[in-house]
């Protein structure tokens, strides 16, 4: 009997410890589940996190191109209420409905030159020049022979530059090089 005894509490403690492998295999698998859950509302939360910034990044782009646009259209209904200053040259100008005209270029007027002023600024590029013997206005003193040669010669003492120390020893070019023989 004693050893029916023995084998019974052998077979219940084998029971028993396949029983608690059993309730530990369970535990785990609970275990593993709730990792896989958790993570997985991790994964969702991170995915709802970026959606909502990319939606509030394209309505931040949204607002502000609209407030570039408002902006724009600000200044051109700006621009329209700016009156526009008057064309001298338009004043001349004859409109009908079936053509416009208008003289193109005024009469000039002449300044009179001043001892500081020469007054250059009625000249166009398309002017001809003053006659030497008789020029339209007088010529200054500084362009007069005598006091123009001393000016260009104070100039060139007091700026005098060596050309070979500020520039430096210049090389005979070769012309092969550039003019490739043929």
């Amino acid at each position: 009997m004693e050893r029916e005894a023995k084998k019974m509490d052998i077979k219940r403690k084998r029971r028993l410890e396949e029983e608690a492998a059993r309730i530990r295999k369970m535990k785990e698998e609970e275990e593993s589940v709730a990792r896989l859950e958790e993570e997985k509302r991790r994964r969702d939360e991170e995915r709802k996190r970026r959606e909502r910034e990319k939606k509030d990044k394209k309505e931040r782009e949204k607002k502000e191109k609209e407030r570039k646009e408002k902006r724009l259209k600000e200044e051109e209904e700006k621009k329209m209420k700016t009156p526009v200053p008057k064309n001298k040259h338009l004043a001349n100008a004859s409109m009908n409905e079936s053509q416009i005209t208008y003289e193109m270029t005024p009469d000039k007027i002449y300044v009179a030159a001043t001892a500081t002023n020469y007054g250059l600024d009625d000249l166009d590029s398309g002017d001809e020049t003053d006659d030497e013997n008789n020029p339209r206005k007088k010529v200054p003193k500084w362009a007069i022979h005598p006091q123009l040669t001393r000016t260009i010669a104070n100039i060139r003492h007091k700026n005098a530059i060596v050309a070979d120390v500020f520039f430096g020893p210049i090389n005979e070019p070769d012309l092969n090089i550039i003019f490739k023989p043929s």
